[in-house]
C-alpha cells in the first residue's frame, strides 16, 4: 500500500492524523506529476511561433502552484526588448 501503511493500520489511524496522511499524499503525487512533467517539457522544448514555453504544469495541473504563469511585460518592457532586437540604442538616429 503507498506511503508504508497497511490495511491493519488503517483502523488504528486516529482522525487527527488523517490531514498529515492526506499532504504526504499529495506531495507524492504532485513529486511523480514534477518527474513526468520534466520529461515531457523536455521532449516539448521545441519553440513553437507564438506558443509560450512549457513548463511541467502545462502537463500536470496539479503543478500549477510551483509554476505560476509569468507576468505579462509592460509596454516599456516591449519597446525596450523590440528596440535591443533592431539594434537601437535609443537617442537620436
Amino acid at each position: 500500500m503507498e506511503l508504508g501503511l497497511r490495511p491493519a493500520d488503517l483502523e488504528d489511524l486516529h482522525p487527527a492524523d488523517v490531514p498529515a496522511l492526506w499532504s504526504a499524499w499529495e506531495r507524492r503525487v504532485r513529486r511523480e506529476d514534477y518527474r513526468a512533467g520534466v520529461i515531457a517539457t523536455m521532449l516539448a522544448a521545441a519553440p513553437k511561433d507564438g506558443m509560450p514555453r512549457p513548463t511541467p504544469a502545462t502537463f500536470f495541473p496539479s503543478l500549477e502552484p510551483l509554476f505560476p504563469p509569468p507576468e505579462p511585460d509592460s509596454d516599456e518592457e516591449v519597446e525596450r526588448k523590440l528596440m535591443a532586437l533592431l539594434g537601437h540604442r535609443g537617442g537620436s538616429q
